[in-house]
């Protein structure tokens, strides 16, 4: 399992980490919760790969490689990619009604 944490640049803080199985699941949390949020928020914030921790063995061990967290997702990207949608979805309608 690893854990992970959402920076808010503005902020310069961490929030609380939570745990997935691999990045795939927690950039699915991470959107589901930033979804509902103004995209003036979203976009300062940034889903990090804090550590890792071993169910059986119960060892935590850092993903830091140097200083800085590895960046899984980013509110940024979100948006980008809700952006992107909608021009594809108004794409497929505008052929649908030709």
């Amino acid at each position: 399992m690893n854990l992970y944490s959402i920076f808010d640049k503005t902020a310069e803080s961490y929030s609380i980490p939570f745990g997935a199985v691999n990045d795939s699941v927690a950039k699915r949390n991470f959107r589901y919760t930033v979804k509902s949020l103004d995209r003036s928020i979203v976009q300062d914030l940034e889903l990090c790969l804090i550590a890792s921790f071993d169910l059986d063995s119960g060892h935590l061990g850092s993903s830091v490689d140097g200083f800085a967290y590895p960046v899984v997702d980013t509110g940024l990207q979100f948006i980008a990619d809700i952006d992107s949608d909608a021009k594809l979805k108004e794409v497929v309608n505008e052929k649908s009604s030709l």
